[in-house]
């Protein structure tokens, strides 16, 4: 009777660590050598193409501008080239939080995570199966939503604002040090030296500099 229940046991184990692996294989064939080549031509209507098809009625309400916004940006700042898939997990417990809670719903539960590597740059995102194909998914904002997005866009603007101003006012030898460093895909250590040389605390102003500087 052991050796059965043993013999059960592994056998339960082998048959989930093939599914598991069949899972990360699909996600890899059908959604990242695509996505990443829609990435690598910053065109928005590719990139929109993997999205989650439950999140059509989305984009076409109240909360277009959101995913217009949100896929601009995507194509604009996402880096391309080289890449390594550095994990693909099931996702336990309530999806990730981009809005605060009362803002967003998800019109589909992600169920997996993924991380790639380009560089020193790692991006993640949450996916969900549909169709026998796999797509991103987004949170759909409510009302609330979409007027805190308005905020955000508005103090987005003002950070590009100012990113440029600072870019005008970077001189050489300190730029040609950190244009160096960009090309060289070594946007944290760039940025952190760009930091430590201007005195500049704000992080995300600092990257915003750094990405205009950068010549990819």
């Amino acid at each position: 009777m052991y050796e059965f229940a043993r013999a059960c046991l592994l056998s339960a184990l082998v048959i989930g660590a093939a599914h598991a692996e069949d899972t990360e294989a699909a996600i890899k064939r059908k959604f990242v050598i695509g996505w990443v080549d829609a990435i690598n031509t910053k065109d928005p209507a590719r990139i929109k193409r993997f999205l989650h098809p439950q999140l059509q009625a989305c984009m076409a309400g109240a909360a277009r501008e959101f995913f217009d916004y949100a896929i601009n940006q995507e194509a604009r700042n996402a880096p391309i080239g080289q890449y390594t898939v550095t994990k693909i997990s099931a996702i336990s417990g309530p999806p990730p939080a981009f809005l605060p809670p009362d803002t967003f719903t998800y019109p589909v539960q992600p169920s997996h995570e993924l991380q790639l590597s380009f560089g020193s740059t790692v991006l993640i995102r949450y996916l969900a199966a549909a169709k026998g194909s796999w797509y991103e998914v987004y949170p759909c904002p409510n009302q609330k939503g979409v007027a805190f997005i308005h905020e955000q866009m508005a103090k987005g603007a003002e950070q590009q604002q100012r990113a440029r101003k600072l870019l005008n006012d970077l001189k050489d030898p300190l730029r040609s040090e950190l244009a160096a460093l960009l090309k060289q895909s070594k946007l944290n250590e760039a940025t952190r030296k760009y930091q430590m040389a201007t005195g500049e605390k704000d992080f995300t102003i600092a990257v915003m500099v750094m990405k205009l500087l950068s010549p990819r």
